[in-house]
């Protein structure tokens, strides 16, 4: 018997899309997160803050420089741990209930066989659905943290201090900030208050699906 038949990952197509798409999403991630802190702090800021709101080259570069003198490189892989938290289950749910809909879907006859774009459209759209419950709340904590502020929107010096403060002081703050911010957000709005915007997000990406 070859090691490719003994392997549990060969026999089970879908465990193995799950597993190498959560590695993957890891790996993106990782090396994409200071970006998308670059590009959340210049759509929060408005034309009275430090950050220009003409978007251009030269903006970026001056966001990128703000955050690391500020503070350090690591300014940029703020709500790291969050997105890293929660994008993996959420990528479990989108591929298991995706295969799961299209299958059942495709058996029903309704919107055509296996390979209609009816039936992989729909089961995009229950997929989106489902794991947006963990994408939603990912980006309202994540988007929070990146740009330094509280649950009720007001800025935070935490992570943006005009002094920079020793890098045990740093981690202990970003560690406490996390859990002080999901309380913050429970307290003042509830359950409610970790999926706004989730039916925007879905008539967003729904349609790429």
């Amino acid at each position: 018997m070859s090691n490719s038949d003994s392997n549990p990952l060969t026999k089970n197509t879908a465990l193995t899309n799950i597993l190498f798409s959560s590695i993957a999403a890891v790996i993106t991630r990782l090396a994409t997160h200071p970006l998308d802190t670059v590009k959340t702090v210049i759509q929060y800021n408005t034309p009275s803050q430090t950050i220009p709101s003409t978007a251009s080259t030269g903006e970026i570069r001056r966001t990128f420089q703000l955050l690391t003198q500020s503070h350090s490189l690591t300014s940029l892989y703020r709500g790291l741990s969050i997105a890293l938290v929660f994008s993996v289950p959420a990528l479990t749910v989108y591929l298991s209930t995706y295969d799961a809909a299209k299958d059942r879907i495709a058996k029903w006859g309704g919107l055509g066989g296996a390979d209609s774009i009816l039936v992989h459209g729909s089961a995009g759209a229950i997929a989106e659905a489902m794991s947006g419950v963990f994408w939603t709340p990912m980006e309202v904590v994540k988007n929070k943290l990146q740009v330094g502020v509280g649950a009720d929107g007001v800025k935070r010096h935490v992570g943006y201090d005009a002094v920079p403060a020793g890098k045990g002081v740093r981690e202990a703050r970003r560690t406490g900030e996390t859990m002080r911010l999901v309380g913050e957000i429970y307290r003042n709005e509830g359950i409610r208050g970790f999926f706004k915007g989730y039916l925007l997000s879905l008539g967003v990406f729904i349609p790429y699906t």
